[in-house]
């Protein structure tokens, strides 16, 4: 079986079709291929403010962005690095030009065919995985939403105790209108609230 043309189509089912012929067309790389796209997050959002210090830190290891903002442009790309009858690896970089300094998020989205198991190991080098579950709306958007998390120590991948572990739900869809895509991301951790959230629109390069 090819799938190197097909791999969303495989983690996400029969509901793919149900995509947005934009996020269809954006979702079915070929391996090497890489898609890239600019534009601007109306909102970034991180919190709470005393864990600063630590984000500051993260943001090192291109693991998370520490400031908070308005319209700011950003850049992303993914690529379909591998893939083979087993499994398949993307990875993606996003950068996020604040006025004070340019922040990188780093991440590297492992699917293993076998077991349906999707993880995306977040940071250069990884510090953390989250495992991740994928829907389709009714209306054509993309639904992505972690399930479990992951330490990454000594590249051996811990469970993390679902009390302290943040969960991420990402909204993709495509609007009409201004024919651009849409993003919405929010992280909330159980005991800290709502810990990142941001909402823009890009085009395709």
């Amino acid at each position: 079986m090819e799938v190197h043309h097909m791999v969303y189509e495989t983690i996400i089912g029969t509901d793919f079709h149900k995509l947005h012929p934009m996020l269809k067309q954006r979702y079915s790389l070929k391996l090497g291929e890489t898609f890239k796209s600019q534009g601007v997050m109306e909102v970034m959002e991180t919190k709470p403010s005393f864990l600063k210090p630590a984000y500051q830190i993260l943001s090192k290891l291109k693991f998370i962005v520490p400031e908070s903002g308005t319209n700011i442009k950003f850049d992303m790309q993914y690529t379909l690095t591998h893939c083979d009858e087993k499994t398949a690896e993307f990875k993606w970089v996003r950068k996020f030009y604040f006025p004070s300094e340019t922040y990188e998020f780093h991440t590297r989205m492992v699917v293993d065919f076998d077991t349906g198991i999707v993880k995306d190991y977040m940071g250069a080098p990884s510090v953390v995985n989250s495992h991740l579950q994928f829907d389709v709306t009714n209306s054509g958007e993309l639904m992505t939403r972690s399930t479990a998390v992951e330490a990454v120590i000594c590249k051996q991948d811990i469970p993390t105790p679902a009390i302290f572990a943040p969960s991420a739900l990402v909204l993709e869809g495509f609007d009409e209108q201004t024919q651009q895509h849409t993003i919405h991301l929010t992280i909330y951790h159980p005991l800290l609230g709502t810990m990142m959230r941001y909402a823009g629109k890009f085009r395709a390069l």
